[in-house]
């Protein structure tokens, strides 16, 4: 399902978080295919549920200010 990117910074946001998500499973999978356990049933949707949409925007409004200090301590010049 395609998602709409409506405020500043959202989509650099969701990009890191892809790639954390991405590291995490590579990670995993490094352990072994044997040792993974599958979360049952029904996890994603009732995570979904327990999302309201005012919780991922509040989270995005810390995120996405954390980010750019961050890169503000990496690289002061990435700005210009």
């Amino acid at each position: 399902m395609p998602v709409a990117i409506q405020r500043p910074g959202e989509c650099s946001l969701r990009r890191y978080f892809l790639e954390r998500a991405c590291q995490a499973q590579v990670t995993m999978l490094a352990a072994g295919l044997d040792r993974l356990l599958a979360p049952p049933d029904g996890v994603a949707d009732k995570v979904r549920q327990q999302t309201p949409p005012a919780g991922v925007a509040k989270a995005e409004a810390l995120a996405w200010p954390a980010l750019l200090r961050r890169l503000d301590r990496l690289d002061p010049g990435f700005r210009t």
